[in-house]
């Protein structure tokens, strides 16, 4: 959140994993929200957890990558939304 609040106004993209400790992927993009309302983002998960997908895109992500992904694959989409 520090380095976000630092650098929002050049970054482009977020791509946050659903699962984590401590603050999970929608609770972090929740924070980067108050910090930037109009940030963009996505989330990449193995596992949604308590969440679905369409629960995750009503949230505003613009995608949802599933792990395990090939990473030429999600390095074009992000160019693509960038």
């Amino acid at each position: 959140l520090e380095l976000f609040a630092l650098h929002k106004d050049e970054i482009a993209f977020v791509l946050s994993d659903v699962r984590m400790p401590g603050m999970d992927g929608p609770a972090t993009v929740a924070a980067l929200r108050r910090l930037a309302p109009g940030v963009r983002f996505g989330f990449m998960s193995g596992h949604l957890g308590e969440y679905t997908e369409e629960q995750l895109r009503a949230m505003g992500a613009e995608r949802v990558f599933e792990k395990p992904f090939a990473f030429d694959l999600i390095a074009r989409d992000l160019r693509e939304l960038a």
